[in-house]
């Protein structure tokens, strides 16, 4: 399945990210994360690498790993501020 590029929603290169204090910055592609579960056959902790994010019809935030898909939720993003 491929999903489809909504330009009004998102860039493919970027995200938005909110802190636990309310502070907002964007991040760009690529940016690693890492597994919060197993999921198929990468373990659970392991780090990755986001190339490109997508939306799916249904507002979920898809991300590109390995040229394969992802659900978001799936993953923590590595980064502080």
């Amino acid at each position: 399945m491929t999903l489809p590029y909504l330009p009004h929603y998102i860039s493919p290169q970027a995200i938005l990210v909110i802190n636990k204090h309310g502070l907002m910055k964007k991040l760009y592609c690529p940016f690693g994360v890492v597994s919060n579960q197993q999921i198929g056959a990468i373990p659970s902790s392991t780090r990755m690498i986001v190339e490109e994010v997508l939306i799916t019809l249904q507002d979920i935030l898809v991300y590109i790993i390995n040229g394969k898909q992802y659900h978001h939720s799936n993953f923590h993003i590595l980064m502080q501020f």
